[in-house]
């Protein structure tokens, strides 16, 4: 992996500067960086990290108020910014699907919970 951006030959495609809010998703899942879209092509991105904090070689970048995400490999690093070429491309990113059927139940149960509450209390500060 070379670390300067001016050692990398020419690029194949144009790039558009943009600044779009991001995350670098790795570790199955678990580590979740936020970061910034600087530039990108059709075969890879320019992003801005928060802390030039370390990042794994293979990562999916998520385009949250898009919906959209990629796999990226590391090309090159240069303090807080990264290069990355995708190695997918682009898919949507599925909202997660609620269970309805449980959320009504659960709050059935609660409104059953709170009408019993408020029954109990006052039959039982009642004097026989």
């Amino acid at each position: 992996m070379q670390s300067n951006p001016a050692e990398l030959p020419l690029r194949r495609h144009q790039r558009t500067r943009t600044f779009k809010p991001a995350s670098i998703v790795f570790n199955k899942g678990n580590t979740v960086l936020d970061c910034t879209l600087c530039n990108f092509s059709e075969s890879g991105a320019q992003l801005q990290l928060r802390n030039a904090v370390h990042t794994s070689k293979h990562f999916e970048l998520q385009l949250t108020n898009e919906r959209r995400k990629i796999n990226c490999d590391v090309v090159w690093r240069n303090g807080d910014l990264v290069g990355v070429a995708f190695s997918s491309r682009w898919q949507a990113i599925k909202p997660r699907k609620e269970n309805s059927k449980l959320s009504d139940k659960v709050i059935e149960k609660l409104r059953a919970e709170l009408s019993s509450d408020s029954d109990g209390p006052e039959q039982s500060d009642q004097v026989q």
